[in-house]
């Protein structure tokens, strides 16, 4: 995650779920951070976390294949976007010739654009 120098807001980060080797990953207007440190400095990534994202493909190579599997904590720990926008991608996509919706549960969003199926 990179925010450049000069860059202003109001910026919003909120329940995210970073891969763990991203840990380092974080850049606050030229200053590499940690994780925590980025959520400290920065003030924003307070609902996210770090994990292994665990998609449906250990290598994804299609669009669907990065959908979260049942065993992702992405499942259910997305932030509520309003009914203006509910859907998500439908993990049976193929882009970008049959691209399907699903409406995410009401209460119980995933996070990221490709829904999970049960």
């Amino acid at each position: 995650m990179l925010v450049e120098k000069g860059v202003e807001g109001p910026l919003d980060f909120t329940n995210n779920l970073y891969s763990v080797d991203g840990e380092g990953k974080f850049n606050w207007r030229g200053s590499p951070l940690s994780f925590t440190e980025w959520r400290s400095l920065a003030g924003l990534d307070a609902d996210s976390f770090l994990a292994d994202p665990k998609l449906v493909a250990a290598v994804p190579a299609e669009p669907r294949d990065f959908a979260p599997s049942t065993a992702s904590q992405a499942v259910g720990h997305g932030a509520d976007l309003g009914a203006d926008n509910k859907m998500a991608l439908a993990p049976n996509l193929k882009w970008p010739t049959d691209v399907n919706f699903l409406t995410q549960e009401s209460g119980r969003w995933d996070i990221g654009a490709i829904h999970h199926l049960r």
